[in-house]
């Protein structure tokens, strides 16, 4: 096929030499410790990677593994960083994207499942394009990008199991989509019986017929999947024990993806993304979701738009790219097209046990907590953005990264480990590498911003130095030669050689990926945000673009019981602000 037809060509992710992988972690560690701290990690590095020590025996292993498997990484990084995750997918598991309200948008009584139709429609469209092979192959850099990814996106659902959970795709098979609405799910076939999908104005007459059904009322099912993951994969298996609920959650589970229409109409950006996020609460639209479905398609009652995503079995390029082709311009013809009748959506029903009922009441109980324990802001920064950067032949991204670093130094003191992402999908099954932003570059840049007697030209020069060294990382990252994918490597078959290695209990390996700055960029086009929560409890999630020439955008999150993202979005755009000023104030000095 032509998404598929060279994905089997592209190069497996590579192995970078020990002793490259060893001088990289030291370098990226050094600013996170004191001299002290770091003699000792560099002793327990220099005996890692000692001819014959323990690196020999791991590297030889994990070569040995390369060239028996199509990636190294793929099956391990799927089962560790997603599918064993035993904490809750609400918030803390599942990231989400805000739209707002599309251009084109009629604000009539139907604005809900007009919007609906018109973005179910592209999802459709886009699906035949997927299963069929059709999708044009990503490029990045004149490169082919692996499209794998592409096939499990919709019509996927994650399945809880102990220990570790189930990723189930259907692929082609998946013709209905899921419906939720207040609180109650629905399957709605969605192709005609030649395999045609449905017409915005097909779908929008099968959501009208929605409007008009009198449901069966049950208990919010959708709080289940809020759970943490072994304790829901003990309420999936008794309620499998029943055939009722047997065909219901196999038909919930093959279905191309969910739709939310939900009650709330959210008025502004905060509350868009809230929304996307966790629906508000009990009260609000926390219970109109199925968690575990990999793409959730909100639609609130004022045509607000956002998506929440299962996020293992895709990373945020192939999502951006499903999420431009739902926000295709609207044609005119497509909604006032004529069609003929069609079926409406069939209600799910369920037979709940008495232990069913008390564990769900249980875990509903709790969802009120989760939701209110995250602060999760947006902002939209319009003092200057991408021109003005790169007029002073600064990385946009490493710009705006050196911000993030000096708003936390100047907010908390210190650095602490920084993970942003990058995609190494030009290797066949590529997913992601960490570009580690601390670098002792970003740490004499941070000090200097802060020290009375540096002036704006030796700022200049040392934020110029930061931002190389985090533009060098970057490109290995994205070559798939940074540090932390090998090390997790080297750990695991640590574990299965039953090797005890004194590097892997050093506080310091703990504390450089100990992520209490998780961020990420994507290449926006228009104001748009996605968000995701901390990934440790005392941590900041940062989501931003400065692909735009006119503003950049930031979303931030943070546990309310550590912080505030109020504040530390506040900080990130004074340290743009002073950043700005700095460069225009040394342009002058270097003039003369």
């Amino acid at each position: 096929s032509r998404t598929l037809g060279g994905m089997a060509a592209l190069p497996p992710l590579p192995l970078r030499p020990l002793q490259d992988i060893c001088d990289a972690y030291l370098r990226t560690v050094q600013p996170l410790l004191t001299r002290d701290e770091y003699e000792r990690t560099a002793r327990l590095v220099q005996d890692f990677r000692t001819p014959g020590g323990h690196g020999d025996k791991l590297h030889a292993l994990l070569e040995e593994r390369k060239k028996n498997t199509e990636s190294w990484l793929a099956d391990w990084w799927l089962q560790l960083a997603y599918l064993s995750y035993r904490a809750p997918l609400l918030v803390t598991g599942n990231p989400c994207n805000t739209f707002g309200v599309l251009p084109g948008t009629v604000h009539d009584e139907h604005v809900q499942i007009r919007t609906a139709a018109r973005v179910i429609a592209r999802l459709l469209q886009f699906k035949e394009l997927a299963d069929s092979g059709a999708l044009s192959v990503d490029t990045m850099d004149g490169k082919p990008l692996c499209m794998t990814q592409y096939k499990r996106i919709l019509g996927t659902c994650r399945v809880p199991g102990k220990g570790i959970d189930v990723l189930k795709s259907f692929g082609r098979d998946a013709k209905q989509i899921l419906i939720a609405r207040r609180g109650l799910f629905y399957v709605l076939d969605v192709y005609h019986p030649d395999g045609r999908p449905y017409t915005m104005a097909e779908l929008f007459k099968a959501f009208k017929k929605l409007l008009a059904i009198k449901p069966v009322e049950y208990p919010g099912l959708g709080a289940f999947t809020t759970d943490e993951r072994d304790a829901w994969a003990e309420q999936y298996a008794r309620l499998r024990a029943s055939p009722i609920n047997a065909r219901s959650l196999d038909l919930l589970e093959r279905t191309v993806a969910v739709l939310c229409l939900d009650a709330s109409a959210p008025a502004d950006w905060d509350a868009a993304a809230n929304t996307a996020m966790h629906g508000m609460g009990v009260a609000v639209d926390a219970l109109n979701r199925w968690y575990d479905k990999s793409y959730q398609v909100i639609v609130s009652a004022n045509g607000t738009l956002g998506v929440n995503i299962e996020h293992s079995p895709a990373d945020g390029g192939p999502l951006l790219r499903i999420a431009d082709s739902l926000l295709r311009p609207l044609d005119p013809a497509e909604a006032d097209e004529a069609c003929g009748d069609v079926p409406g959506p069939q209600q799910l029903h369920w037979e709940l046990s008495a232990a069913s009922v008390a564990a769900l009441q249980s875990v509903t109980s709790k969802i009120d907590g989760i939701v209110s324990g995250l602060d999760l802001k947006t902002f939209v920064f319009r003092h200057h953005a991408k021109p003005f950067i790169k007029k002073h032949k600064i990385s946009p991204d490493a710009y705006f990264q050196m911000a993030m670093q000096l708003a936390h130094h100047r907010t908390h003191g210190q650095l602490v480990a920084t993970y942003e992402s990058a995609s190494t999908r030009q290797f066949h099954l590529g997913r992601t590498e960490t570009i580690r932003v601390v670098s002792p570059e970003a740490l004499a840049f941070v000090k200097a911003m802060q020290d009375p007697g540096s002036s704006p030209g030796e700022r200049a020069a040392l934020l110029r130095a930061a931002s190389a060294a985090h533009t060098d990382y970057s490109r290995k990252a994205v070559a798939g030669v940074g540090v932390d994918r090998q090390l997790m490597g080297y750990r695991i078959l640590a574990g299965g050689a039953g090797l005890d290695v004194p590097l892997f209990a050093d506080p310091a390996y703990n504390l450089s990926s100990t992520w209490r700055l998780s961020t990420s960029q994507l290449p926006l086009k228009f104001i748009q945000f996605l968000c995701f929560a901390p990934v440790v409890d005392d941590g900041y999630g940062v989501c931003y673009s400065v692909n735009m020439n006119d503003v950049i955008t930031l979303s931030v999150s943070r546990f309310r019981a550590h912080g505030s993202a109020t504040l530390f979005g506040h900080a990130i755009m004074d340290a743009l602000v002073s950043m700005h000023d700095m460069l225009a104030a040394a342009a002058p000095q270097a003039s003369l």
